[in-house]
Formats: C-alpha cells, sequence, structure tokens
C-alpha cells in the first residue's frame, strides 16, 4: 500500500514507525543517491537511466538493507515481517518496487535525508 492510500492518521503512523528503518538506509551514501537521483526532477536524466537506477536500488534494499526494507514493507502493507521474509522472490521485488515509487514514501526519504545532511554539516562546521 502507498503512504497516499492510506488515511491521514495512518499514513502519520506508519511514518512514525519506519523513521528509524529510513534514517538507518540513508546513513548509507550510495543507498541515499540512488534514492535521490530516482526521484530528481532533473529533465536530463532519462526513463532509462531510472529504470536502472531504480533496479540498482532494488537490489541495494535487499542485498545492503533487507532487515530495514522488511521492517518498511510490514508497516506498509500491514503484514507480519515474518511473511514478508517467507513470501517468493518476486512478491518482495515487486513490492519494493511499489515502495521505490510511492511518490509520497519518496519525499519522506528525501525530507529525512535532506535533515540528516543537514544536521551533519551543523555538527561538522562545530
Amino acid at each position: 500500500m502507498k503512504l497516499s492510500e492510506m488515511s491521514f492518521e495512518d499514513s502519520k503512523n506508519a511514518e512514525l514507525l519506519i523513521a528509524p528503518e529510513i534514517e538507518k538506509i540513508i546513513s548509507d551514501s550510495e543507498t541515499s543517491e540512488l534514492f535521490n537521483k530516482l526521484h530528481s526532477r532533473d529533465k536530463d536524466v532519462t526513463i532509462a537511466e531510472r529504470v536502472q537506477v531504480a533496479g540498482k536500488l532494488v537490489n541495494k534494499l535487499i542485498h545492503a538493507h533487507w532487515g530495514s526494507t522488511c521492517k518498511i514493507l510490514s508497516v506498509m502493507n500491514n503484514m507480519p515481517i515474518k511473511e514478508i521474509k517467507a513470501q517468493p522472490r518476486a512478491d518482495a521485488n515487486a513490492q519494493i518496487a511499489d515502495m521505490v515509487n510511492d511518490g509520497d514514501l519518496a519525499s519522506f526519504f528525501i525530507s529525512s535525508d535532506t535533515l540528516a545532511q543537514a544536521a551533519l554539516s551543523v555538527t561538522s562546521e562545530e
């Protein structure tokens, strides 16, 4: 399910539950860069490039951030983590693809990343 398909209250609760997992994922600069590139408003990025980036991002979420990805999918799909992990790989891939293409969730990722980058720059200046 996408954040935009949830009620306001459900989406607010989902954001609270997934925020720690998003923080873990965006702390990986390569994953953060892929996510930002996929959702960039840059007109020079072609559809083929976005598809390639989406594939790399899904692969990265599966191999480097599986635990956090499962927790996010669990919240977004209202399924126990055990079921997420037990489902066929094709189903998990489709759910992850939906997740990375959810515009509202992307905004949440990007705003979290922006806030994290701002905090890092303030900390490094001190």
